[in-house]
């Protein structure tokens, strides 16, 4: 899934929570996000994953 500046219109208040829905939504998907909100990128980009092993 790609969102393109998800937080467009967005009231700031909300993107704490849309950050929780997108890696929620990222155990089950893999999903692609483009966005210039700090806020946003800050709060989503704790990676749940890890390199495999070779």
């Amino acid at each position: 899934m790609i969102l393109d500046e998800p937080e467009a219109r967005l009231h700031p208040d909300l993107l704490a929570p849309l950050a929780r829905l997108i890696l929620k939504a990222s155990a089950r998907c893999q999903i692609i996000v483009g966005s210039h909100a700090a806020p946003l990128v800050e709060d989503a980009e704790r990676p749940r994953w890890t390199w495999p092993s070779r």
